[in-house]
């Protein structure tokens, strides 16, 4: 079971496989002896089972409210939880994620199919549209640029044709003019001889002469009227022929004329057909770019609802992972290996924000917590060396530091007192517990390898003081230096030798109070 995703299987396939009972595994009556085994000897370890047995324990000790292996109809009241029932929501929550991820990805797979399609197609029509301006160009001879171009050719040798007739008609009637001229130059020849002769028969001559000449100017005047009938004629064909020549020139004209129209007409044709060809060409290039633009927006598309759909399942993902995590991060985890002193929290109690479940002290940190009358209280300050002293075992000497001084104080019956934290080395050698009684006893000051005697032996005033020394003849006065006080005992700095013998006023002092080690005894626990 270890191998296997659990996210993939509901709750009631996880029990069946794990074998687990959740009434049975989170009784906390049950396991009573189980949970104070755990908090007194708290062990950091999986368990043998399939499931954390160290999770299940946490929860059982550290829960504040009860806990419900199953609650099929049951109605959670404030501080309760149902194990069961938690892990069918997060269940529940897990399937509704998938299948929300599972209908997200179907809408984009559609979404982007049609969008392919669509872009499939926008390339065969550009594909299209390549080929067909492939063809125009390659083959711009269409049957109706042929044709045209056919009957722009045919105009062209029709109006050249009609330019050569122009000019053989003109070529022609030069000629006939010429001839029409020289006709008219033999006539005019022939009538001036016939006036010469006509001018010789007027003169005298006989009448045989005269009816010879009259013979010969009734002939001349025949030929000559032969001749004028002859330039009637030669006029008439004349103007025949230049009728004839006009009108195929104007034939001819309007022939030329034709043809031009036709040719321009051809050529406008033409001029047409290839801005057709172009306006098609540029309409082909237009639908092209938009193509193109239209599949780069859908590859936009595309690729921006891809991103938020890949945001919305890392999303989802992320709410799936926390879901898990919330799920399996139920282990109360102190910062430190101690033992537990107590359990404020209790099943079935409320626990506000900030208020303290479990009381975990460390095995070998301790603390002495007294109180020092306040005669003595402005002498001692935080650092200051002591020497405790424990009830339980006497002839144990633990050291330690003054830790903290309260700054309230604590009147019982007109004294007045301040608490004082002492701090307390470690002891290999004890093991020592929560509420053992000792007494501290705090180093003010140190005056080493001095005599110390007793305040009342002091005689004399305060700035010349003396003691009274008691020799094997007499008893004679000494004066002395002296050093510290506490108000019992008094060092001196010089005047007294070691093992001399003082006399002191009252009564005798007790070997055991002579110690200038401390000033006074803070007692606590």
């Amino acid at each position: 079971v270890e191998n296997v995703d659990l996210t993939n299987f509901p709750p009631e396939e996880i029990y069946q496989n794990w074998g687990v009972d959740l009434e049975i595994l989170f009784d906390k009556n049950a396991r009573r002896a189980e949970v104070r085994k755990f908090i007194s000897n708290f062990a950091p370890d999986h368990g043998v089972n399939v499931w954390s047995e160290i999770t299940v324990l946490a929860w059982l000790a550290f829960f504040p409210g009860r806990i419900h292996g199953t609650c099929d109809n049951l109605v959670l009241k404030d501080g309760e939880l149902c194990v069961d029932r938690e892990m069918h929501n997060s269940w529940d929550s897990l399937v509704d994620m998938r299948l929300e991820l599972e209908n997200t990805k179907t809408l984009a797979m559609k979404s982007s199919e049609i969008r392919q399609e669509a872009v499939r197609k926008s390339e065969d029509s550009l594909e299209e549209y390549k080929r067909q301006l492939i063809e125009f160009k390659e083959t711009p001879g269409t049957s109706e640029i042929l044709s045209a171009q056919a009957e722009l050719l045919i105009a062209r040798s029709e109006m050249e044709s009609s330019r050569r007739a122009l000019d053989t008609v003109g070529e022609r009637h030069a000629l006939n003019i010429a001839a029409q001229k020289q006709a008219v130059e033999i006539v005019m020849y022939e009538i001036a001889d016939a006036e010469d002769e006509l001018d010789e028969l007027l003169k005298p001559s006989t009448k045989q002469e005269i009816s010879s000449a009259q013979s010969e100017v009734v002939l001349g005047q025949y030929e000559l009227d032969q001749s004028f009938i002859r330039i009637a004629d030669v006029k008439d064909d004349f103007m025949f022929e230049l009728d004839m020549q006009r009108a195929e020139i104007d034939l001819a004209q309007y022939e030329l004329d034709q043809s031009l129209i036709r040719r321009d007409n051809i050529e406008n044709d033409v001029q047409f057909d290839l801005d057709m060809q172009r306006a098609e060409i540029d309409l082909a290039q237009y639908e092209l770019d938009q193509s193109l633009i239209r599949r780069d927006n859908i590859e936009n598309d595309v690729q921006f609802d891809l991103d938020v759909q890949k945001a919305e399942i890392n999303r989802l993902q992320a709410e799936i992972n926390k879901a898990e995590s919330d799920l399996e991060d139920t282990t109360i985890t102190s910062p430190f290996d101690g033992v537990i002193l107590s359990l404020p929290a209790f099943e079935g109690g409320k626990v506000n924000p900030g208020e303290a479940v479990v009381e975990i002290s460390h095995p070998n940190d301790f603390q002495l917590e007294g109180s020092i009358d306040e005669i003595d209280v402005l002498h001692i300050t935080p650092g200051m060396n002591a020497f405790i002293t424990i009830d339980a075992e006497s002839s144990l000497n633990v050291s330690g530091v003054v830790e903290e001084i309260s700054i309230t104080p604590s009147v019982q019956q007109g004294v007045v007192s301040y608490s004082v934290t002492v701090g307390l080395e470690s002891v290999p050698s004890v093991q020592l517990r929560d509420g053992l009684s000792a007494v501290a006893e705090i180093v003010i000051e140190n005056s080493p390898n001095q005599i110390a005697i007793p305040l009342n032996a002091i005689r004399g005033p305060e700035d010349n003081p003396f003691v009274l020394i008691k020799t094997e003849s007499a008893v004679e006065n000494r004066a002395v230096r002296l050093g510290l006080s506490d108000d019992f005992w008094v060092s001196v700095v010089d005047g007294l030798d070691e093992g001399e013998t003082i006399l002191v006023q009252g009564k005798p002092i007790v070997g055991e109070e002579f110690n200038m080690r401390s000033l006074r005894r803070p007692r606590g626990r």
